[in-house]
């Protein structure tokens, strides 16, 4: 990395000179009252994460996929064949296609939650903590 990157990223930068560049005492820190105005100022040392996604648009992403809708397709071209040709009896293949089709988008929305429960557990596990002066 080149000076330009040291510059933008403190923890690439000498520690003194970043206290400097804070107007910080390197020895003693900020006061109560210096560190009150910039939390004021620049609010909490937090990293910022995206809200979560409802459940219900995890559940609707599952059939976001070409080959589903090929699958849908080939329902709604089922039960035009069906009802052209009478409507007599039940259109077996296209229920069979889209109970196919909504098992799958159920395992897969499970899956995904659990894996995304796996990551979090993960990330509580891995957080990292620090004691300031």
């Amino acid at each position: 990395m080149g000076a330009e990157a040291a510059l933008r990223d403190p923890s690439l930068t000498d520690a003194l000179a970043v206290a400097t560049e804070l107007a910080v005492d390197a020895r003693l820190g900020l006061s109560s009252t210096e560190a009150g105005l910039r939390l004021a100022q620049a609010g909490p040392n937090q990293l910022h994460t995206e809200p979560p996604v409802p459940a219900w648009r995890h559940f609707l992403s599952q059939f976001q996929d070409p080959l589903v809708y090929l699958l849908l397709l080939a329902v709604a071209v089922t039960l035009a064949i069906w009802g052209l040709e009478g409507r007599t009896g039940w259109p077996i293949d296209a229920v069979v296609i889209l109970v196919i089709v909504c098992l799958n988008a159920a395992l897969g929305f499970f899956q995904e939650s659990r894996s995304q429960k796996a990551a979090a557990a993960l990330t509580r596990m891995t957080a990292a903590t620090s004691a300031v002066l």
